[in-house]
């Protein structure tokens, strides 16, 4: 699949509130044209761990999208963050991804939104190791720099989250990953790029 039609495949995928597993009859339509959403919901109905498949799931949409594998379960001072996204000009970016999907009984999983003020801690944590973070569930990303600080009212109609100021962590910015990836793919460096808001 070229790049483009990957990325309109995970934005139908991660815009769904729940996905039925269908029986498997060769009549019926798959849930996505791109094999790793594929695997990813077999995993899942598989009683895999919600977290490795999604990390299986980002590891195929970097190299599949971006054009590298991104470094899994990185060591950090206290603990590991899920991935280290190489930089041309600069230091890795670390990127903490939390699963969008859960399993519901056997038959179905639900989308559950990553929201980060659960995760205020863990941001914090790596924020003491380095100069940005990401924290994305693959429908929506948060850029977090420990020096910037945002107000509430700055929302985006792309963003289901507010920006949010009380937290001693701020994200800087919030946009789909669709977005963000399709303005990587044409920048020469993901630090340097503008970020879409």
């Amino acid at each position: 699949m070229k790049p483009d039609d990957i990325l309109i495949a995970l934005q139908s995928f991660t815009g769904q509130e729940r996905i039925e597993f269908l029986p498997l009859t060769p009549d019926l339509r798959t849930p996505s044209p791109y094999a790793p959403i594929e695997k990813y919901l077999l995993d899942l109905k598989n009683g895999t761990k919600p977290e490795s498949a999604a990390e299986d799931l980002f590891t195929a949409l970097c190299k599949d999208v971006l054009g590298f594998q991104p470094t899994r379960q990185v060591g950090v001072m206290e603990g590991f963050v899920d991935f280290m996204l190489p930089e041309r000009m600069g230091d890795p970016l670390p990127l903490e991804l939390k699963p969008l999907f859960q399993r519901d009984g056997s038959d179905a999983v639900w989308r559950k939104d990553a929201n980060p003020e659960h995760h205020v801690a863990q941001v914090k944590k790596y924020l003491r190791d380095h100069e940005y973070l990401v924290l994305t569930d693959l429908r929506t990303a948060w850029f977090f720099a420990p020096a910037i600080s945002f107000s509430t009212t700055n929302h985006s109609p792309n963003c289901p989250s507010p920006i949010f100021s009380r937290v001693a962590a701020k994200p800087a910015a919030c946009w789909t990953p669709c977005a963000a990836w399709k303005t990587r793919r044409n920048a020469p460096n993901w630090s340097s790029s503008s970020s879409p808001t």
